[in-house]
């Protein structure tokens, strides 16, 4: 799964970098979001996944980060919903691209950094976890 998800990774940047290349007045951030890290991801890969968005983008600077939490009910994703806007997140729920799953979309505006991406990612994992659902991993558009 880690090695899928890295060469996804791999060919969005790739179009990322094309299609920003073609433009003739490119803005300063992407609109597009770079999907990084997923769950099969472990620290390790959130590391991986750092240095690849870092290969297009200056991890100096702020970046809206999102964090996706899947939950099997509509109500387990607003429980998760409040929890996390109470950590500072901007969170939005709506049913999931499966029928049966409803998303937590989570928005953090942070300098991507790997200690802070591992914090998170054990913190989603485990409330995920206690909802009965699964965080999905991060990602991110480019910032220059």
């Amino acid at each position: 799964m880690l090695k899928l998800v890295l060469i996804v990774a791999a060919l969005l940047a790739i179009a990322i970098v094309v299609f920003r290349s073609r433009r003739a007045s490119a803005r300063e951030d992407s609109t597009g979001i770079l999907p990084v890290a997923s769950p099969g991801s472990s620290e390790d890969g959130d590391a991986l996944a750092l240095g690849e968005l870092g290969k297009l983008s200056d991890l100096s600077k702020v970046h809206r980060v999102e964090f996706f939490v899947y939950l099997p009910s509509e109500s387990a994703a607003r429980e998760a919903a409040q929890r996390i806007g109470a950590r500072g997140f901007t969170v939005e729920v709506r049913p999931g691209a499966k029928s049966k799953d409803w998303l937590c979309l989570a928005v953090k505006p942070m300098v991507p950094e790997l200690e802070a991406l591992r914090r998170i990612r054990a913190d989603f994992d485990e409330l995920a976890g206690s909802l009965g659902g699964e965080y999905d991993g991060w990602g991110s558009p480019v910032v220059r």
